[in-house]
């Protein structure tokens, strides 16, 4: 095997294991950790969802619910000027949306359909978006909202531009790539 494939294997499941249901218990529960679980313990993993948190919610968090609900619509229609989104299907979608600089784009890529090589930045950039401000301490922690998908998706949502300028970045890059791919 090609040691540079083997590379880009191991960080996708490195990638792919750190995105997985969180353990550790000083995660936020927004990060599924365990004081965002409604009855801990009781839940099968993968289970529980933010629906059961109420409104305790964050205003962003609740945002990020309503986007995570419009995931198979014209989502980006909803996201205020400033903000990105993204969400992991269980299926092996990925949604990427933004409302920057007045204009608004949402995108859905079937990941499995892409090239290890071109898919590999794309999904790293992705899950760096979506654990920018995750830590229950982080100082910017209100900034992101999450809200994880009874199939196992997260959704975040985003309105710091530091996390929202490599996400834009990454698609602007794999973009041309698929639209080689389909022709």
């Amino acid at each position: 095997m090609n040691p540079m494939r083997f590379l880009s294997v191991s960080a996708l499941a490195l990638m792919i294991a750190a995105c997985g249901e969180p353990q550790e218990p000083d995660l936020s529960p927004y990060a599924g950790g365990p004081d965002g679980v409604a009855q801990q313990g009781a839940d099968v993993a993968g289970e529980a969802s933010f629906e059961e948190a109420g409104d305790d919610l964050r205003p962003t968090d609740r945002k990020a619910r309503e986007l995570c609900g419009a995931v198979e619509g014209e989502f980006a229609a909803l996201l205020e000027p400033g903000t990105a989104f993204a969400a992991r299907g269980g299926d092996g979608r990925v949604f990427v949306g933004w409302n920057q600089n007045g204009v608004a784009e949402q995108h859905v890529i079937f990941t499995p359909d892409v090239q290890l090589d071109d898919r590999l930045p794309f999904d790293l950039a992705v899950g760096d978006f979506q654990r920018w401000n995750m830590e229950r301490d982080a100082p910017n922690r209100d900034l992101t909202g999450a809200d994880r998908r009874r199939d196992g998706g997260l959704c975040v949502l985003q309105t710091e531009r530091d996390a929202i300028e490599p996400l834009i970045a990454a698609w602007r890059t794999l973009e041309p790539k698929l639209e080689r791919a389909s022709e």
